[in-house]
């Protein structure tokens, strides 16, 4: 990697924690430069102000959730809990995405239309029944990609919670193994669901 692009990643990759840590308003350019072991200037030249840098961030950091997405497993159990892995290891798109949601207070949503074209795929996806969740007919398509984001974003966006109600935080091995668990089931029984669904269908016919 040449000279000036290992630079701006560097102070992208520090950028990505500092923001996931303090959100926008919080972030401060000298504690990114530190992280970097750059300088101020330096960060100015490449992105210009803060608000350049947070932009470039979300860039980044939605590219790596479409890698994940094509990475993940089809098989409802094992998608669950691909993500729950990819959550425990890195945590940075979660708090990212909670520091937006507190932030944004009637702003309009950055790279809005781009985010809104990548969620109606997955939605489509549910509702041809060929993308990982494979989840009943009768339920909407819409609600259903909301409720798995939930499911397994959740625990790790209020650790707090997840912490006063099983008495584990997030990243431990036994919460990691027990939430595996409880999706494995849950997967169980959406697949029944749809087999049933599907039967009735082909019966109809």
């Amino acid at each position: 990697m040449r000279p000036k692009k290992e630079s701006a990643q560097k102070i992208l990759e520090a950028a990505v924690k500092e923001f996931a840590k303090c959100g926008l308003s919080g972030a401060r350019v000298d504690e990114i430069a530190r992280r970097a072991g750059t300088n101020k200037q330096l960060i100015y030249y490449y992105y210009r102000n803060k608000e350049k840098l947070y932009a470039a961030v979300l860039e980044a950091v939605h590219a790596k959730v479409e890698e994940w997405i094509e990475a993940s497993p089809d098989d409802p159990g094992e998608n669950f809990k691909f993500w729950l892995g990819v959550h425990a290891r890195d945590r940075s798109y979660v708090h990212l995405m909670v520091w937006e949601g507190l932030e944004l207070k009637g702003k309009r949503i950055p790279a809005e239309s781009k985010r809104r074209e990548f969620y109606r795929k997955s939605v489509a996806k549910i509702r041809s029944n060929i993308g990982p969740h494979f989840w009943p007919r009768s339920l909407d398509p819409e609600q259903a990609l909301l409720t798995w984001i939930c499911m397994v974003v959740a625990p790790f966006a209020l650790p707090q919670v997840c912490l006063l109600i099983t008495g584990k935080k997030p990243t431990d091995p036994e919460f990691l193994e027990d939430r595996a668990q409880f999706f494995e089931s849950l997967a169980g029984m959406l697949r029944e669901e749809s087999s049933s669904e599907a039967e009735i269908l082909l019966g109809q016919r």
